[in-house]
């Protein structure tokens, strides 16, 4: 669900569904894509996503990440 189309108020942050992150994950780094925005979490204005991460074919997981976790890697 586009979290827009709820709240057409709600201002887009620095990332945007669909877009593919690097995530820290323990030493390493891996690729994931947004798949939902939840919007500001507080004063600081920064704001909380979901990212599904594939390590493999077989596993297929969601992280819940803050803004300042996410690194925008080119698609």
């Amino acid at each position: 669900m586009n979290p827009y189309l709820r709240n057409p108020k709600l201002k887009p942050g620095r990332f945007r569904l669909g877009d593919r992150v690097r995530v820290p994950f323990g030493r390493v780094h891996i690729e994931g894509e947004i798949v939902e925005d939840f919007g500001n979490i507080g004063v600081g204005g920064r704001r909380l996503y979901y990212v599904r991460i594939k390590p493999d074919e077989w596993n297929e997981m969601l992280l819940l990440r803050g803004e300042d976790d996410l690194e925008a890697i080119a698609s």
